[in-house]
């Protein structure tokens, strides 16, 4: 729970990150949880012999919350109470002898919504809850109680037994309120990471699900949101993102070029857009932009999923049939890449057509697409209606484009 099991996005909302954020620069908070660990000593999941338990230990904290016991109540591992009792004693111990000498919070197991994987609410309420309730009192520790807070709240789980994103939030603003002693909790940034600038726009990097993740944040939004497909270069980009920018579009950078837009690599793409469009809360529907390779993403997912766009930017697009015959090496990534949800490889022959299937399925759903800079044997496209072509990155036919798209509910 406190490793952010079940949650997309870990990294950034697990309660613990959620909780140094509102807590500010005079606070390090470090998240020493990991999933699946019991509190008593012995057995093959003890937090007692893990990595994180020796750096909680390292890291000389002025406050430590040890949130544990959950995956005590198991079937297997709810055999002796006392036994518990004693781990709880001796890890209180540990971090009491440290130098820092913390302040140490004893913490209520999250209620559980619904009995599984052998843990049981009355487990966790009969048996666990009472010896850390009995403990914190016979120790003078303050105890955060977790249980009460979830209790009866469904709504903040994404399954039986995990907080989802809105109950790690109710967990961190809980524990703010505790350590602070304010009534309310500030708001958490969403737009969470290393911040730089990018023209006068902000830019957002930090941990995430997904790969060499950038958002670039406009300063006016206007409810739209662009998903590029590559790993943010510079360079000639740096044009097409000011445009879009300027006209109040967030544009995320997600690195899927190496999956050459193969079928296994679509299922990514929807997690993708399920996350940023929860966290972007647009108005529309994507944009997708593809660049070189990045292109091949971009048109198969659309073409498959037209529902779920509001339009396509393909900036020099390829075949990938042509383009696995360019090289040795092109034909080899193929290969590697191009495979079913199974594993099996996917001939190439099989993708000759690819390209000219994909634009009938787009054309059929009035599904927008500019192409700018493309090669020759794009130029069949251009008496399409849903087709727009351009020489270079033209602001007013990239702001039309924007117009046809945010038209797509």
């Amino acid at each position: 729970i406190t490793d952010g099991f079940g949650l997309a996005n870990a990294s950034l909302d697990a309660w613990p990150v959620l909780l140094g954020d509102m807590l500010g620069s005079s606070y390090r908070v470090e998240n020493f949880g990991q999933t699946g660990k019991t509190l008593q000593k012995g057995g093959r999941e003890s937090y007692w012999d893990t990595d994180k338990f020796r750096r909680a230990k390292e890291f000389e904290p002025d406050i430590v919350i040890i949130k544990l016991g959950t995956n005590d109540a198991k079937e297997a591992n709810w055999t002796d109470p006392e036994k518990f009792r004693a781990d709880l004693n001796a890890m209180i111990d540990e971090f009491a002898a440290l130098k820092s000498k913390p302040k140490i919070y004893l913490s209520t197991c999250a209620w559980v919504k619904r009995d599984a994987i052998t843990i049981t609410e009355d487990r966790v309420l009969n048996g666990v809850i009472p010896i850390i309730l009995d403990t914190a009192k016979k120790r003078g520790l303050k105890v955060l109680d977790f249980h009460k807070l979830l209790k009866d709240k469904p709504e903040l789980y994404c399954d039986d037994i995990h907080p989802n994103e809105a109950g790690a939030l109710a967990m961190a603003q809980f524990v703010y309120k505790n350590l602070t002693g304010k009534r309310n909790a500030p708001k958490v940034n969403k737009f969470r990471g290393r911040v730089s600038d990018f023209f006068g726009f902000k830019r957002v990097e930090g941990p995430s699900l997904f790969r060499n993740l950038a958002l670039f944040i406009p300063q006016r939004p206007n409810g739209q949101w662009i998903c590029a497909f590559r790993n943010f270069r510079g360079g000639e980009s740096e044009d097409l993102y000011k445009l879009l920018l300027k006209s109040g579009a967030y544009v995320v950078n997600y690195d899927l070029e190496g999956g050459l837009g193969s079928p296994r690599y679509l299922d990514m793409g929807d997690k993708f857009f399920k996350y940023y469009s929860k966290l972007l809360e647009p108005r529309s529907k994507p944009i997708l932009l593809g660049e070189g390779l990045a292109s091949l993403f971009a048109l198969n997912y659309a073409a498959k999923n037209p529902d779920k766009v509001a339009g396509i930017v393909l900036v020099e697009p390829l075949d990938i049939y042509d383009w696995a015959q360019l090289s040795q090496d092109n034909a080899r990534r193929f290969k590697q890449e191009w495979r079913d949800s199974n594993g099996a490889e996917i001939p190439l022959e099989s993708v000759r057509d690819l390209r000219q299937r994909n634009f009938e399925a787009l054309e059929l759903a009035k599904l927008p697409l500019l192409i700018v800079r493309a090669g020759e044997e794009f130029n069949i496209y251009k008496k399409a209606k849903n087709v727009l072509i351009l020489n270079s990155f033209e602001p007013a036919g990239i702001a039309d484009f924007c117009r046809r798209a945010s038209m797509r509910k």
